[in-house]
C-alpha cells in the first residue's frame, strides 16, 4: 500500500509540474503572438485600433486558459497534502482565479460585442 501511495504521489506531482509548465507556456505564446501583431508596420489608425482589440482578446484568452489549468493543478496539489490550512489556501486561490477568469471573459465578451 505504501508503494502505491508513493507511485500516486509521484504521478500527481508530475501532472502538477506539467500543468504549471503548460500554463506558463500558454501565457508566453499569447504574449509573443500579441507582440508580433503589435510590431506590424504599415497600418493606419483604424487597423491599429482593431489590432489593439485583437491583442486584448489574445492575451485575455491565454490568461483565462492558464488560470483554469492552474486551478486544476492547485486542486491536485491539495489532494496530495490535504490539511485544513492547504484547503483554506486552495479555496482562496480558486476564488481569486475564478474571479479573475470571470473578469477576463466578461471583458473579452464586451470587446467582441464592440467589434460587431
Amino acid at each position: 500500500m505504501v508503494f502505491l501511495d508513493k507511485v500516486t504521489e509521484i504521478f500527481l506531482s508530475g501532472i502538477i509540474f506539467i500543468s504549471n509548465f503548460l500554463a506558463g507556456l500558454i501565457v508566453m505564446i499569447g504574449v509573443i503572438r500579441s507582440i508580433m501583431i503589435y510590431l506590424k508596420k504599415d497600418r493606419n489608425l483604424c487597423e491599429q485600433v482593431r489590432e489593439v482589440k485583437t491583442i486584448r482578446m489574445i492575451i485575455g484568452n491565454s490568461f483565462s486558459l492558464s488560470l483554469s489549468i492552474l486551478v486544476g493543478a492547485s486542486i491536485l496539489k491539495t489532494a496530495l497534502n490535504p490539511t485544513w490550512n492547504e484547503i483554506g489556501i486552495l479555496a482562496a486561490i480558486i476564488f481569486l482565479r475564478t474571479f479573475l477568469n470571470y473578469i477576463l471573459l466578461h471583458n473579452s465578451e464586451d470587446s467582441e460585442k464592440e467589434s460587431i
